[in-house]
């Protein structure tokens, strides 16, 4: 219904670990002050919950509408910052 956010990663241990976030509780990365040049780039929560850390130079985005829907298109990102 894209009101629900899973995000993968890795726990400390190595694991992957799943985690899923309200779309709603998430922060766009236009209104953080995270430049996606940087090798990692903190996705954050409103309710301050959880900070997780992506890789846009080395991970992946598997479905990158649904990437842009809720964090913003990396194009407009990369221009504007």
């Amino acid at each position: 219904s894209g009101t629900l956010l899973r995000v993968a990663h890795l726990t400390f241990w190595g694991w992957r670990q799943d985690t899923y976030c309200a779309v709603s509780d998430m922060i766009p990365l236009s209104e953080s002050q995270e430049r996606v040049q940087d090798v990692f780039v903190r996705i954050q929560q409103y309710s301050g919950k959880q900070t997780f850390y992506l890789t846009l130079r080395y991970g992946r985005i598997l479905d990158r509408e649904r990437f842009a829907q809720v964090f913003g298109t990396l194009a407009t990102l990369k221009n504007s910052k």
